[in-house]
Parts: structure tokens; C-alpha cells; sequence
């Protein structure tokens, strides 16, 4: 059990990193103050907003719940969920706004900030951002299926690793 824990630990823990593998140019660190207020602009300014704006909506909120929610909920349980959802989501809003800008601020360049305010600015960068809650829910409805098949992969093979090891 031992060995099954640690393969499907570590399949876990490759996602994010097979998500990110990307080369990377590390932020002048002397550009930090203006890094943040780059940031900022960039985490509050209107394409940011209308991303929460679309997170926060009823029907973005439905289908974040609709994974988490057992399919025997009743349609007020289901109501219920979603009120506590947007208000709790509410709360948290100014705590993830500045995690974001933090971690923008450390992550991008200078120049990487200004270019994605330039661009978010830009008719298509709006066009992209009216687009983005569409685009993740098409994604999620593809990816979930493979993301299933392969927990269920590594949870098998980390059971045959197991036995195989007899459990060392």
C-alpha cells in the first residue's frame, strides 16, 4: 500500500510540473516596485476583472460545483451550494487579487507585464477574455475524461508495483 501511495503521490505532483515545463527568464530583481505596479495594473485592470467577473457569475459558479456535487442533489441543495459559493467567493476575492499580483510581480519580467496590459487593451485581448470562461469550460469537459483515465492508470499500476514488491 506503501508503494501504491508514493506512485499515485508522485503522479499527482507531475501535473503541475509537465504544466509549467516552459523556458523561463527570471525578473530583473532592481524592476520589483515597478513589477507590482505593473502587476497591479495588470491583476486589477478590466481583463482580470472580467475573468473573476465571469468566475463569480451564476452559471461559471454552476460549473466549477458541478464536479463537486453529488448528482442525487436536490435542485434547492443545489441553490443552497451556489449562494454559499458566490459568498464565500466574495470574501476571498481581495486575498486572491493580491496573491496574484504578488506572484505576478515575481513570475513576469517587466516587460512580459507591460506587453500583457498592451495586449488585454487590444480588441483581441478583450475578444480572448469575453471568451475565457467558455474556453475553460470547453477544455475541462475534454481534459476531466483524460485526466480520469490516467488516475485510474497510475492507481492500477501502482497496485501492480505493489504486489510485485510485495509491499516493501
Amino acid at each position: 500500500m506503501k508503494t501504491a501511495m508514493i506512485v499515485i503521490a508522485i503522479a499527482i505532483g507531475l501535473l503541475p510540473v509537465a504544466a509549467s515545463a516552459q523556458p523561463e527568464t527570471a525578473p530583473d530583481p532592481a524592476t520589483f516596485d515597478a513589477r507590482m505596479k505593473e502587476a497591479e495594473s495588470y491583476v486589477k485592470g478590466p481583463a482580470m476583472k472580467e475573468i473573476f467577473d465571469q468566475m463569480l457569475d451564476e452559471q461559471g459558479i454552476v460549473n466549477q460545483m458541478s464536479t463537486l456535487m453529488p448528482t442525487s442533489a436536490s435542485s434547492d441543495q443545489r441553490q443552497r451550494a451556489l449562494a454559499i459559493a458566490l459568498e464565500e467567493f466574495k470574501k476571498i476575492r481581495p486575498e486572491m487579487e493580491t496573491i496574484m499580483i504578488e506572484a505576478s510581480a515575481q513570475t513576469f519580467t517587466l516587460k512580459e507585464l507591460k506587453a500583457a496590459n498592451a495586449f488585454y487593451a487590444t480588441p483581441e485581448g478583450q475578444g480572448m477574455v469575453s471568451k475565457t470562461n467558455t474556453f475553460n469550460q470547453t477544455m475541462m469537459q475534454a481534459y476531466m475524461p483524460l485526466m480520469e483515465r490516467y488516475m485510474m492508470t497510475m492507481q492500477r499500476r501502482a497496485l501492480e508495483m505493489q504486489a510485485a514488491d510485495g509491499d516493501q
